[in-house]
């Protein structure tokens, strides 16, 4: 089936560029309101990667296609204007797959509105699990990797993906637990709900993240578990505490991987600064950072802070090569850019020798 993806933003191009991964659809476009910027522009264009060949569109009736995804968006749209557009695929007559999250009142709205179109409509989201309480944690036997990420738009799912791919080519089983909305369309499990359940003591998620995983091993059976870690695991500054990394906390805790990946935004990292996020993943959450990868994004601090709003400059991804080679080359851990396709392959491949013991460094610098 045919499908698209709206809004579209710089949190979907993943969608795109990892098409081929999605089960049962074809992306073959994505819709963005007028005013973000994105209206004939190559989708690869908001993240600053390479070019898709497909072009972003500002209405429906440009794109043939037989299903629509609906997802988060870090730009703000009123609800009202997206209700308006949501009638218009009712109107015609094409599936809805829910990826967004919605207010309870307002995803009762579009379910009302699709029941009443004859509208095919699949919510991905709020799946519930219940779990037996456990007195204390279950030792995973089984090889896992964690994909983290310093701060929020490190392409930390662009690097789950692409560890996945690259892994089961060599035909290894992955099972894995996502950081995005509908993992399930790539044929993972999407982190669970309960985990961002403030209502649920610390203590009690981390006993059933723990639980989670472990039946992940025993029901399916893999070689390898990827579990991507979400949010950050540091805060921007003092007045954007970005969640002060207590998922990254309540993860590590249920779970200690064999092998890490760490994201970092695009700066200027000096050998002290590396040694510092090292230290902090090391002493705060209890695992050791194999390898970095550079994302295409830089934080502008100082305009994040006046505002108490994340804002980001996007960086061409090319020019993060030739920083890679020149800068952090002289390391000994590896740093990888995610949006290089060779270098993709060189992850797993690294992450995979890691985990065969054929590479295990003590000291990263």
């Amino acid at each position: 089936m045919r499908a698209i993806i709206y809004p579209f933003s710089s949190e979907t191009v993943y969608f795109i560029r990892n098409k081929k991964m999605i089960k049962d659809y074809e992306v073959v476009g994505a819709v963005a309101p007028n005013g973000w910027g994105f209206k004939n522009k190559d989708a690869g264009y908001a993240d600053g990667g390479q070019d898709t060949n497909i072009r972003i569109k500002d209405n429906f009736e440009d794109i043939e296609f037989d299903v629509a995804f609906l997802v988060d968006s870090k730009l703000d749209l009123e609800f009202d204007y997206m209700y308006s557009q949501i009638e218009k695929i009712t109107k015609k007559n094409k599936e809805i797959i829910n990826l967004r999250r919605f207010k309870d009142e307002e995803l009762k709205k579009i379910e009302e509105l699709c029941k009443k179109t004859n509208t095919t409509f699949k919510n991905l989201l709020g799946k519930k699990y219940k779990l037996p309480d456990v007195p204390s944690l279950i030792d995973i036997s089984i090889p896992v990797i964690f994909v983290a990420g310093l701060a929020d738009r490190t392409h930390k799912f662009d690097i789950q993906l692409a560890l996945r791919e690259n892994i089961m080519k060599k035909g290894y089983r992955v099972s894995q637990v996502g950081t995005k909305n509908g993992c399930e369309l790539f044929g993972f499990h999407s982190f669970p709900e309960f985990m961002f359940d403030n209502t649920i003591e610390q203590e009690e998620r981390i006993k059933m993240f723990n639980l989670f995983v472990k039946s992940i091993e025993v029901i399916e059976k893999p070689d390898v578990i990827i579990i991507g870690v979400p949010r950050s695991l540091m805060p921007v500054c003092k007045k954007i505490p970005d969640g002060f990394g207590c998922m990254g906390y309540m993860v590590s805790n249920a779970v200690k991987p064999d092998a890490a990946i760490v994201s970092l935004m695009y700066n200027h990292y000096k050998k002290e600064n590396i040694q510092e996020i090292q230290n902090v993943c090391k002493y705060r959450f209890g695992f050791e950072v194999d390898c970095f990868n550079i994302a295409n994004n830089q934080l502008d601090h100082q305009d994040s802070s006046f505002f108490l709003n994340k804002l980001y400059t996007v960086i061409d991804h090319k020019y993060i090569d030739e920083q890679i080679k020149k800068e952090y080359s002289k390391y000994q851990v590896p740093f990888f850019n995610v949006h290089n396709e060779e270098d993709k392959e060189k992850m797993a491949d690294y992450l995979i020798d890691v985990l065969a013991g054929e590479e295990f460094i003590e000291d990263v610098l």
